[in-house]
């Protein structure tokens, strides 16, 4: 029966060949519902994956998982484990989705950093500059809705066999320069996804909001567009990233220098200093006023809006019971920024169509800023979707407090609040499944109005 099977299947392949238009036609569309089938096309089977690689061995190499149907039900092996299904599951998940392209070895991905070079000291705390990282072998400005379908399609090439997706950059606090410490990647700095096409082979991301004195490592992230990283066609090769370590240098020290325009500062109450963007400082082509908050992040998760003027947050999976907490990062449609340095919690990452910009910061204060002042909340928005007010704002000398931070500006202070609220907010929609009244949409919404009545 089996060599039947055959001999029928040889004689169908003889005949379309040989076929009316018709026939051919829809044969090619038989071809084409293999993307829909829910069978493994006898042709995808991969033989190879059927060897364990024990028949030739190295010391301490161990057998490889076998299959022979491609592991296509891999997923059922591991129990308890949710599907990722386009999703950023924090206590991690399974994902039955293939690679999908492997790339070249003569269109592997290479990025180089700019500015900051490694070992700068140029940068002055609490000041604005631009990250710049030339980029080869990796067409950019494409990336998908994070939110819904993160590692959820394979990665793709274009008609040069360049990987179509996008970068991004972390920068990370470490103790010194010789610091032999592995750091804590749910702990950054400094967060943005480069979804804009490069200019002249360079990214750029603009902190707006600088960073405390201090020693850091940045890096880069190169990914496909559904954001997994890139697959390549050699276990030897050369980093498809860059790090570079750099210092940023208190004020008025001797070793700094700085070109860029300043922002209104933030300090903690905690021995960190943060800094506050202000909402009408300069930004790079922003169509949108750049907002500030602050946030202690752990482990963080990227979603997306398909709306490029809609808001997306940072928001943390801990502690929201009240709208005075000291957690709060947010992405503006077009180029908001915040500064931060690390505390552990966790936070999600929400990325807009355009640019998306993350940073994750940390006050180390327990106490709102009602209680630290003492005076009276300037904070006059009301709104509370799912009971989460925005948070206190008050006036301590020349100084405006918000979030356990001061500003010299009222404006910012107020923004902070409304981020606040709005990180919350989001965080407590994505928890309740996102329905109903209590949506990212309505937080998002609710975060415009708050901003609007700081000018009322």
């Amino acid at each position: 029966m089996f060599v039947s099977r055959w001999v029928t299947l040889a004689s169908f392949v003889c005949l379309v060949a040989g076929a009316p238009h018709g026939v051919s036609f829809k044969l090619k569309r038989a071809a084409a519902d293999a993307q829909t089938s829910l069978s493994l096309d006898p042709s995808q089977v991969q033989t190879g994956l059927e060897d364990d690689g024990q028949d030739v061995q190295e010391a301490g190499q161990v057998p490889s998982l076998t299959s022979s149907n491609n592991f296509i039900n891999f997923c059922l092996t591991q129990k308890g484990v949710p599907l990722t299904n386009g999703q950023q599951i924090i206590d991690g998940s399974c994902n039955p989705t293939i690679m999908g392209r492997i790339l070249a070895t003569s269109a592997m991905p290479s990025s180089k950093f700019v500015f900051p070079p490694n070992g700068d000291t140029s940068i002055v705390e609490n000041q604005p500059f631009t990250i710049q990282m030339a980029i080869k072998n990796l067409e950019t400005g494409n990336f998908v809705n994070a939110a819904s379908n993160y590692y959820a399609a394979p990665a793709q090439v274009n008609g040069q066999g360049i990987l179509v997706g996008h970068s991004h950059v972390v920068v990370q606090s470490i103790p010194s320069l010789d610091s032999t410490q592995p750091l804590d990647p749910t702990v950054f700095a400094f967060f943005k996804g480069l979804n804009g096409v490069a200019q002249n082979g360079i990214l750029t991301a603009d902190v707006t909001a600088g960073l405390p004195a201090g020693f850091y490592r940045l890096s880069s992230i190169n990914t496909a567009a559904n954001h997994q990283p890139a697959l390549v066609a050699v276990a030897q090769h050369g980093n498809l990233d860059d790090a570079v370590y750099f210092t940023v240098n208190k004020a008025g020290s001797n070793d700094t220098s700085s070109s860029n325009n300043s922002t209104d500062n933030a300090t903690s109450n905690s021995n960190s200093t943060i800094t506050a963007t202000n909402s009408t400082s300069t930004s790079t082509a922003s169509s949108s006023s750049n907002s500030t908050s602050t946030s202690t992040t752990s482990s963080t998760i990227e979603t997306s809006t398909a709306d490029a003027n809609s808001t997306s947050t940072s928001t943390t999976l801990s502690d929201i019971a009240t709208a005075t907490s000291t957690t709060s990062s947010t992405d503006s449609a077009s180029d908001a920024t915040t500064t931060a340095t690390s505390s552990s919690a966790s936070s999600t990452e929400t990325a807009t169509s355009s640019d998306s910009t993350v940073a994750s910061t940390s006050t180390s204060s327990s106490a709102s800023s009602a209680t630290s002042t003492g005076s009276s909340n300037l904070q006059t928005f009301t709104g509370a979707l799912g009971g989460i007010a925005a948070g206190p704002v008050t006036q301590s000398g020349k100084e405006f407090v918000a979030g356990g931070n001061k500003f010299q500006s009222k404006a910012n202070a107020l923004t902070r609040s409304c981020d606040i609220q709005h990180n919350a907010c989001a965080d407590a929609a994505n928890k309740a499944g996102n329905k109903g009244a209590l949506t990212v949409a309505a937080c998002g919404a609710q975060q415009e109005e708050c901003q609007k009545a700081e000018s009322k």
